[in-house]
């Protein structure tokens, strides 16, 4: 599995709003312009994590990304968004890259998230997934979008 992009958690509440069919919802001082704001805002004061909740077509996901473009801008790093092909150059060099990890919860399973079971001695343990460690090493942002689309009693 290769996930793709983004930067979300929990923390912060932010409701977007939506925007009416065929406005420009990325136009300045527009919804995504202000969410896209509050992400860099909060990546570069506190690194909390948010949770952005609002209706679909209202830009969460482009407002995440596009704040990932102008923080690895900031950051004098270059933009990576994140596939199993590009962990080993990015974990050569973490310090290079900027990285944003995007998953689709629909799409993925919850054993997806945790990792790889081994035993280690009487207990089991869990390797880290390969965008796991990339993120352990390297800037960057997990968006878990679809969260409230998720239709799996064990999440």
């Amino acid at each position: 599995m290769a996930p793709r992009t983004n930067a979300v958690g929990e923390g912060s509440a932010v409701g977007a709003e939506p925007s009416p069919r065929g406005s420009a919802l990325s136009r300045a001082g527009g919804p995504v312009d202000r969410l896209k704001s509050l992400i860099t805002k909060v990546y570069l004061t506190s690194r909390a994590s948010m949770l952005i909740l609002g209706p679909p077509g209202t830009g969460k996901s482009s407002a995440v990304l596009q704040s990932a473009e102008v923080l690895a801008e900031l950051l004098g790093r270059k933009l990576v968004v994140y596939s199993d092909d590009d962990a080993h150059s990015i974990l050569s060099d973490p310090d290079r890259h900027f990285v944003v990890v995007d998953l689709r919860l629909t799409e993925v399973e919850p054993s997806d998230l945790i990792g790889v079971p081994r035993t280690d001695g009487d207990y089991v343990a869990y390797k880290p997934l390969l965008w796991a460690r990339v993120m352990s090493k390297a800037p960057g942002i997990v968006f878990l979008d679809e969260l409230t689309n998720v239709q799996d009693d064990t999440v």
